[in-house]
């Protein structure tokens, strides 16, 4: 929800709907929280802790005929390199009041940084 002031805030319903939301993550898989510096502000972020699991977990419901192994990779589960390096590639630019769309979001950590910049961004990755 954003505030008259422009600024984000998180509700009691947002903390329900996100607690809910890591119960059913972490019922099928570990997760791990990791602190990630970069682009002048750091964000705890909790993620799957074994990537293969997840593909592993994946590759199962497909039949050998039907299984396209590049489609199902959980690129998402992992914050890359390339992710910090553009987020402090980023760092000059004043944020606040920018609208950023963060297309193959992956894990959501770019659109992270800069929404705790400022900036109102939209997420979206292929499900």
């Amino acid at each position: 929800m954003t505030s008259p002031t422009g600024t984000t805030r998180i509700t009691k319903t947002d903390e329900r709907q996100r607690a809910a939301l890591l119960a059913r993550i972490q019922r099928q898989f570990a997760t791990v929280t990791q602190t990630v510096a970069a682009g002048g502000v750091s964000i705890d972020f909790t993620r799957v802790a074994d990537p293969d699991a997840v593909f592993d977990r994946m590759a199962e419901q497909f039949s050998d005929s039907q299984r396209d192994d590049a489609a199902i990779q959980p690129y998402w589960a992992k914050a890359w390199e390339s992710n910090l390096a553009l987020a402090e590639s980023l760092t000059p630019f004043e944020m606040h009041g920018r609208r950023v769309l963060d297309l193959g979001c992956g894990l959501g950590l770019i659109g992270a940084i800069l929404a705790a910049r400022g900036a109102s961004v939209w997420l979206a990755d292929v499900v």
